[in-house]
């Protein structure tokens, strides 16, 4: 029995509805929805941690527990809740993978909620979630641990009243339907989208500028949720008002061949104009990496999976949940599957979760790309919202005979480009890879002008010499926020994140490092050879075990006292300052039973 188990068993007997789950992905592992209502018995506990000897401990939130759990995806995050909410630094608190989590008494009935109620990067857990709970090891390698003694505390006012407001109203903040005069909330996502609907429709019956321009500051002010700022709105009905009226072009937002010359868009503003302005935010579809309004690459080899990517990431924009544990923005999506079967694709729409009321819309087979095409998409995503666009392929798409023919390539692809500054759309282009391969966009296929018209590329590659179900994940941009590489892994139906090439490498030496410890002290230079690591590696990851608690480190770092090793002894005297009633031990990362950490819930 090893600690993790232990600890389970302690956490029944203190009334808590615990269960294993899966250490890479966060699946449960039984089935635990009939937890919410009932606790465990010990031989259902005792049965899931033989079956699965490796398993994490996760705990049902809710009114069992009698607890909610505000779960802060990175430090950050942590610290700014605890600047609105500072008497929750007071309540009990663990640290996670990557974050921290607060647990608070559990009051009324509050359901999850996925960075609505309290901003990107800060879940709530409540009636009907559950938690990852110390001493439980994060798919990185890092473990769950307590970061104090105190109790659950009741939640604070301020926040009681957004999180209670919400599950009474059904809504992601305390406006009412009532609020917005008994009609449809536009919420964010739709905004951009609906209102430019709006414009786009009175100007082709012929509205000005300024009869558009109040309209949708109207809408805007009643039914956008929140709404947007005013200058965003004036130039919504901008954009749109400097298209020929229906009388004048055949009912189309696109200006005819026998308009052009005539008309301009040509506005230049001054330094003075520019440096008025408040600066924009970019508003992400999918955090850090695709944001609203821009023209993306999704490059691979043949077979690697940039369709299975794709889609995965298809359904998780429509139902706004996270991707490779980046937040969504919830939203329309269009998928142009002109190279795929239709059988193929509705199979993989459904083995990734689609549900009927998904705002998923698939075109099948050939598409001409031309100026009657891009006007009936224009059309379809301003009218149903759509913010992503998929095209599946860019070469079975355009037109182009010779890809390196820069010029026709331009022709062929700034129309796209135009309709996701336009609509405000991400839009893209799934595409292939040289065979040849190259470094700095010189592995797409085609012409230097084709990677120079997109605003971001996100190249998918198969790791050298590692599994064949990851996958490296490299992007290059306009975007410094976007991570340059990632490595993720697909497990069954799901992509977890592994982390940087970098992160790895250091979690891999941290394995092999402390692998390598016993109870006999050793030197650096003889640890690195057990472990087949570089001394500086070796070094390096030593001290992040002894800053663990999982190695002590003895002598003086001198000549004749050099610095050893050693994992720590389990003497009484440790045993005895490390209570299990309410005191931290070492955790147990290994499942080995060595060492334990439970905490009194």
């Amino acid at each position: 029995m090893n600690s993790i188990h232990k600890t389970a068993l302690k956490l029944l007997g203190s009334g808590k509805p615990v269960f294993p789950v899966e250490r890479a992905t966060k699946k449960p592992l039984v089935a635990w929805g009939e937890f919410q209502n009932r606790l465990p018995t010990e031989e259902e506990i005792t049965n899931g941690w033989t079956h699965y000897p490796d398993a994490n401990i996760g705990m049902a939130t809710g009114h069992l527990s009698g607890l909610l759990v505000i779960d802060c995806d990175s430090q950050e995050a942590a610290a700014a809740f605890i600047e609105n909410y500072p008497e929750v630094n007071h309540s009990l608190q663990a640290k996670t993978g990557r974050g921290v989590h607060f647990y608070l008494q559990f009051e009324e009935t509050i359901r999850n909620d996925a960075g609505r109620l309290l901003g990107p990067g800060t879940d709530v857990r409540g009636e009907g979630g559950f938690v990852i709970v110390p001493p439980s090891v994060h798919a990185n390698g890092t473990a769950y641990q307590w970061l104090n003694k105190n109790k659950p505390l009741p939640l604070p006012q301020k926040l009681k009243e957004i999180l209670i407001n919400r599950n009474h109203n059904g809504a992601g903040n305390n406006r009412t339907v009532a609020a917005l005069g008994q009609r449809e909330r536009i919420i964010e996502g739709q905004r951009n989208a609906r209102l430019t609907s709006l414009a786009g429709s009175m100007r082709r019956r012929g509205f000005t500028y300024e009869a558009i321009k109040d309209a949708i500051l109207t809408e805007n002010s009643q039914r956008c949720d929140p709404p947007l700022a005013a200058n965003e709105v004036e130039q919504i009905a901008k954009s749109v008002a400097r298209y020929p009226a229906q009388e004048e072009a055949e009912n189309s937002f696109l200006p005819s061949k026998r308009e052009v010359g005539k008309e301009t868009n040509f506005n230049p503003l001054s330094a003075a104009d520019l440096l008025s302005r408040q600066p924009e935010e970019i508003s992400w579809i999918w955090k850090t990496l695709i944001a609203k309004g821009i023209l993306f690459f999704l490059v691979a080899f043949m077979k690697i999976g940039k369709s299975t990517f794709s889609y995965k990431l298809a359904i998780a924009i429509a139902q706004g949940i996270p991707f490779l544990e980046l937040e969504t923005l919830k939203g329309g999506v269009l998928i142009l599957a002109v190279e795929e079967h239709p059988r193929d694709v509705v199979r993989r729409l459904r083995r990734f979760g689609m549900r009927p009321e998904d705002p998923i819309y698939v075109h099948t087979g050939r598409l001409q790309n031309n100026e009657i095409t891009i006007k009936a998409l224009r059309d379809f995503i301003l009218e149903k919202g759509i913010i992503l666009v998929l095209v599946d392929s860019l070469s079975r798409y355009s037109n182009v005979r010779d890809e390196n023919d820069n010029a026709g390539v331009i022709r062929e692809v700034s129309p796209l480009l135009d309709l996701a500054r336009e609509t405000g759309a991400a839009i893209g282009l799934i595409h292939h890879e040289r065979k040849s391969g190259g470094e700095d966009g010189r592995n797409i296929r085609g012409g230097s002008a084709l990677f120079g018209l997109v605003d971001q590329a996100i190249i998918l590659e198969r790791r050298q010499g590692e599994v064949n179900n990851q996958r490296l994940i490299k992007t290059l941009g306009r975007y410094d926020e976007s991570p340059r590489e990632l490595v993720i892994e697909l497990v069954g139906d799901e992509y977890k994140v592994l982390g940087t090439p970098e992160e790895m490498g250091e979690a891999q030496a941290l394995a092999k490092a402390r692998e390598a410890l016993s109870v006999e002290p050793m030197d650096i230079k003889t640890i690195a050879k057990e472990a087949d690591l570089k001394e500086k590696a070796t070094r390096k990851a030593l001290e992040q075990l002894r800053e663990m608690g999982d190695a002590i480190r003895e002598g003086e770092g001198k000549k004749n006292s050099p610095f050893t090793y050693r994992l720590p002894y389990l003497s009484d005297s440790f045993l005895s300052q490390h209570s299990l009633k309410g005191e931290e031990t070492n955790p147990d990362r290994s499942g080995d039973g060595k060492s334990c950490q439970t905490f009194d819930l």
